[in-house]
């Protein structure tokens, strides 16, 4: 069991390798962390259609986001659009891109 509190912890006690910070977000950012894996979230560097596994890799967590000072602030919830709303709201959206594409 880790007692110190300047060290990553998993869910068992044991300690987590500061190289792998990932193991410690998924723990609350659970889908966030799978975009991670598939490669659809995060900076990778490498090859762009690579060969073998070594030639790309994913930035940690850590190598984009600092967890002591998120540059994500909370924003207030938007209200709950019910399905005629969104439809009405789409079909203005198309109206101002159309518009938009006249001028």
């Amino acid at each position: 069991m880790v007692s110190d509190r300047n060290k990553y912890v998993a869910d068992n006690g044991s300690g987590i390798m500061p190289q792998l910070p990932e193991l410690l977000c998924s723990r609350c950012h659970g889908l966030i962390y799978n975009d991670w894996l598939m490669g659809t979230h995060g900076k990778w560097v490498g090859m762009w259609k690579p060969t073998k596994k070594s030639d790309r890799r994913p930035f940690t967590c850590t190598q984009c986001h600092d967890p002591h000072d998120p540059s994500f602030f909370l924003k207030a919830a938007v209200p709950i659009v019910n399905a005629e709303e969104r439809q009405l709201f789409n079909l203005e959206k198309e109206k101002e891109v159309v518009q938009e594409a006249h001028y």
